[in-house]
């Protein structure tokens, strides 16, 4: 597990939203209160000034924002979101602004996500049951005052996979808004797979989203026979089982706050300080230093601690490497943010080339397959940069994708005298798309040479 301290952000939301100014503002305010630190949200041509309504959560730091027009554009954004911001974000939810995740004890959503998923590399996420309340098929932009004030009223029972909570840098692609599709040899945690976090609780004893949507009475049809089995599984969902358990949680975790102005206590910045300490020592454990800005401002101090990497990563044991390639991907994206940021130029490209020296390392130890295609995925990032390292990462990554492709090669084999079913074109859509990074690699070559 990557060292937490690593990402700007714990726990980040990702929303697509259009015409919600009415209601957005309790859903952040609840949503800061219950440990969410940051969102991402996907503005879908609103026409209620929707951005001016964040526009305080986006002068705090809370909020990013995107403007993002067409139709059909949800799938579209949330692998977007997974695309540009994984690396800043430990954990990443989709919700819709109409969708409230609820832990059941009074914990944050990190400190739940962390008891179900910290322990297991090879899970990629956890898939949240849903309690839908009833709007009485009033709009929801209508009802006047708090919707967890005024819909308390929920079915017995709760839905299937309503939404996930991820790990973004084990995601290959979203094209389902309820959960996300993960690389090769990566779970997915839920409760009716047979994939129960222990034997002492299931995934909605832990955390369950409440959904606020509004319903739709269609008229009856006396024409058609009465269906009983979706008559009975309709009894379990019917809405008549009163629930204020969210109004208590929200109270509980705002009744310790030093002021009623939510946007205020959680307004505060990303230390890119604390992240410039957490990235050297992650880079070479014996770093020590109490300031690192201050050490780093000496050129001095900076020959110093990059002698020591490169004298450290000579005699290194591959234990330090090994199964770490997330961890210093991450790394990477973390210098690329403080060579930006906060970093003199000289200090910024030791950082970098630091951080790609790691990863030329850890490639040369064992890895897993989804670390694999998690780093392919940062050549965009990687390969334009002028360092040496980049150099010795290209001849890599061309055994890689021969290896790769040799792998699935094999297994398609092995199915060729079945009829070709899904497994098998995915495998055949794997092998395409490394052909394609092959291509992509040797025009890469000819432009550098050039």
């Amino acid at each position: 597990m990557t060292e937490k301290n690593l990402f700007p952000y714990n726990f980040a939301a990702v929303s697509f939203m259009k015409n919600t100014s009415a209601y957005v503002k309790e859903w952040l305010d609840y949503h800061l209160l219950a440990g969410v630190d940051h969102f991402y949200i996907y503005d879908n041509d609103s026409l209620d000034n929707l951005e001016k309504t964040l526009q305080p959560y986006i002068d705090a730091g809370i909020v990013t924002y995107i403007f993002y027009s067409g139709g059909n554009k949800k799938i579209a954004a949330y692998n977007d979101a997974v695309k540009n911001f994984k690396f800043e974000c430990r954990y990443m939810t989709f919700i819709d602004c109409e969708e409230y995740i609820l832990p059941r004890q009074n914990q944050s959503v990190v400190e739940v996500t962390d008891e179900i998923l910290s322990d297991k590399d090879n899970v990629g996420g956890v898939e949240l049951n849903c309690f839908s309340y009833n709007s009485n098929a009033q709009p929801i932009d209508t009802i006047e005052g708090s919707l967890l004030e005024n819909l308390k009223r929920r079915g017995r029972k709760s839905f299937e996979i309503s939404n996930t909570i991820v790990n973004p840098r084990k995601v290959d692609f979203i094209f389902n808004t309820r959960y996300a599709t993960y690389f090769d040899g990566i779970l997915r945690l839920n409760e009716y797979s047979g994939k129960v976090i222990d034997d002492t609780f299931t995934v909605s004893e832990k955390i369950i989203v409440n959904s606020y949507k509004p319903e739709t009475n269609k008229p009856k049809d006396d024409s058609k026979p009465v269906d009983t089995s979706k008559f009975i599984l309709n009894s379990f969902y019917r809405r008549n089982i009163f629930d204020e358990s969210i109004v208590t949680y929200r109270d509980s975790r705002r009744a310790n706050l030093p002021s009623d102005d939510i946007v205020e206590v959680y307004g505060v910045k990303v230390d890119d300080v604390k992240l410039l300490a957490t990235l050297a020592k992650t880079l070479l454990p014996s770093f020590d230093e109490v300031d690192a800005v201050e050490y780093f401002k000496s050129t001095d101090n900076q020959l110093k601690y990059f002698r020591g990497i490169s004298e450290f990563y000579i005699s290194a044991p591959d234990e330090f490497f090994n199964g770490k390639l997330e961890t210093f991907l991450t790394s990477f994206n973390v210098a690329l943010r403080l060579q930006k940021n906060l970093l003199d130029e000289t200090a910024g490209k030791f950082f970098v080339d630091a951080a790609l020296n790691a990863i030329v390392q850890t490639l040369c130890t064992e890895f897993s397959s989804a670390d694999a295609y998690l780093f392919i995925r940062e050549l965009p990032k990687i390969l334009p940069l002028p360092y040496a390292t980049v150099e010795t990462l290209k001849s890599i990554c061309a055994g890689m994708l021969e290896s790769m492709k040799d792998v699935l090669q094999r297994s398609s084999d092995a199915k060729k005298n079945r009829d070709i079913d899904e497994d098998e074109m995915a495998t055949w859509r794997k092998i395409t798309e490394l052909d394609n990074l092959e291509k992509f690699l040797a025009i890469f070559d000819v432009k550098v040479k050039v």
